[in-house]
């Protein structure tokens, strides 16, 4: 198996205060969040101002949307769970498909995905499976924690 796809800390939980928004201004993210939401303390961060992807990060939740489509909503994050929520971010489509289960982006089914691909490409024989799951470790990898 790859160096890079080896298992991430799951035990590190992330809640929604200043440490998180600082982890997604530190990998990139924009803050677009008006005067009057950050006085009742609830932000909004894209990582291109030309992107659907959001995340609306308010004291006690996180929610992710891809322009008006509700994607999942958490109140903590694991560690996984931060680097794949900035991995859907970073990624292009048809690499981050494989995260998502009918269009839908869901923060229970990283894990499971993440392992169904690191046994991938123990098994698999095709290059450009290889390359793109290796593409997509990497990437992960390079989010800052």
């Amino acid at each position: 198996m790859s160096k890079l796809a080896e298992k991430l800390n799951t035990d590190y939980v992330i809640k929604p205060d200043i440490g998180f928004l600082n982890i997604l201004i530190k990998n990139g993210f924009l803050e677009l969040s008006s005067k009057e939401d950050r006085t009742l303390k609830r932000r909004t961060f894209k990582m291109d101002l030309n992107s659907r992807k959001l995340i609306y990060v308010e004291p006690d939740m996180i929610t992710l949307m891809n322009g008006v489509r509700f994607q999942d909503r958490r109140q903590e994050l694991t560690e996984t769970e931060l680097r794949i929520l900035i991995l859907y971010f970073k990624l292009e489509t048809w690499d981050f498909a494989r995260f998502r289960l009918n269009k839908i982006y869901n923060f229970s089914r990283t894990e499971q995905v993440l392992n169904e691909m690191r046994e991938e490409l123990t098994t698999t024989k095709n290059e450009n499976t290889m390359n793109r799951i290796n593409r997509i470790f990497e990437k992960l990898n390079s989010v800052k924690i």
